[in-house]
């Protein structure tokens, strides 16, 4: 398949411009006839012989939530698809990536492909929770409900991580501030004290020595240290991310004191968030199930859910395959899945298991944050007592021997 530009005018006489994929530039002439409009110029595109290097990020989760919003809103205000989209990539307040990736949908909306195939090529910057909205939404001819049902997910999505980053927020910066203070220290009072020490000649503790060594090698190569740190940064983020390590530090990750609950409660609560906005936007459950699976952290607790997958499809129950599972799934959480299955409300049911997980998250979140705070005012009282300890208290034995 090779790609064509062309600018056609349509049958009330505008001018309309695109691109398309077709095999030869005979085909390419007969679609363009086939879709009523009238070719005044067809060029083929000619792929370069290195392939293009693709700047566009990964759209966040608030960027998503504002072009899905907008996005349903058009639809549903009785605007075509490609209309919408060309408005999307056009909108002067959206992120170039949100205008670039409108505009790639829309070429091959404009093509004749499927809104849900037009978004296939482009995972690699949404998330695995967008596409089945948009299929089930298609096949159901309910569009506009469903990404205004998609838009409210992501903005609870984020809203939720907008809390956990400003309870974490006051910490870091204590942290930060602490190191940059234990830095000047080393760097600039500490060394000072190494001439006096050197014309008195007197003997020092092996505390005094350290961090006179440690001051003066910061102050004449803190860009090795500066290199160190960085590398070693680098080396534990890559490792971090790498399936395998992952998977040998699942143990130690979830045996972490309050950080491995918090990790736990938070990949549950993305879980039971993601499998009722799937259901109750119409997704068929087994495929609402594989797709949720991804929002647990844990590799046990995913393939519990492959499990459950299996159950489900040769007609068991989700209760009874979740309670199967273990610590994997609190009994709470089982508990009301299995009232909404006897109901018939089990996207309810997961709404109110989500919002348990995420209230849990916050609390624990919250008493973490008022304990790390003192911890670290106390931590760095101890370190700026200890540094500048040393380098004072050897004055006094100065003293005596100079006398």
């Amino acid at each position: 398949m090779a790609r064509f530009t062309f600018r056609a005018r349509d049958e009330h006489g505008r001018l309309v411009r695109g691109q398309l994929d077709a095999a030869t530039e005979g085909d390419a002439l007969h679609a363009l006839r086939a879709r009523g409009v009238y070719p005044l110029a067809l060029h083929r595109r000619i792929r370069p012989a290195w392939p293009a290097i693709e700047l566009d990020r990964r759209l966040c989760t608030r960027d998503l939530a504002v072009f899905v919003r907008q996005f349903g809103t058009a639809v549903r205000a009785g605007l075509p698809v490609l209309t919408a989209l060309r408005l999307l990539q056009t909108h002067p307040g959206r992120t170039r990536t949100a205008a670039r990736l409108a505009g790639r949908v829309a070429d091959r909306v404009e093509s004749g492909e499927s809104l849900a195939r037009s978004f296939g090529p482009e995972l690699a910057r949404l998330p695995q929770t967008f596409l089945p909205f948009i299929a089930a939404g298609e096949a159901a001819g309910a569009l506009d409900d469903v990404l205004i049902r998609l838009a409210d997910f992501y903005e609870g999505q984020d809203a939720f991580q907008s809390r956990l980053r400003s309870a974490l927020a006051y910490p870091a910066v204590v942290l930060t501030l602490s190191t940059a203070v234990v830095l000047f220290l080393l760097m600039t009072v500490v060394p000072s004290f190494q001439s006096l020490y050197s014309a008195f000649h007197a003997p020092l503790p092996a505390l005094t020595r350290t961090m006179l060594a440690t001051g003066i090698y910061l102050q004449r190569r803190w860009w090795v240290v500066l290199l160190a740190l960085a590398t070693l940064g680098l080396l534990a983020v890559t490792l971090l991310r790498t399936p395998r390590v992952r998977r040998a530090l699942e143990p130690v990750r979830r045996r972490l004191p309050v950080f491995g609950q918090l990790e736990f409660a938070g990949g549950l609560a993305r879980f039971c968030r993601t499998l009722a906005t799937l259901l109750r936007a119409g997704v068929p459950i087994l495929e609402a199930l594989d797709v949720s699976q991804a929002m647990l952290p844990f590799a046990s607790s995913r393939r519990h859910v492959a499990q459950a997958i299996v159950a489900v499809r040769q007609g068991g129950r989700l209760s009874a395959a979740l309670a199967d599972a273990g610590a994997d799934f609190p009994p709470l959480m089982v508990a009301m899945v299995s009232v909404g299955e006897e109901s018939g409300q089990v996207d309810e049911m997961l709404e109110r298991s989500a919002a348990f997980f995420e209230r849990d998250v916050e609390a624990t979140t919250a008493r973490l944050t008022a304990l790390v705070e003192p911890v670290l005012v106390v931590v760095l009282g101890a370190v700026v007592a200890t540094i500048i300890g040393s380098v004072l208290v050897p004055m006094y034995s100065v003293f005596q021997y100079v006398q």
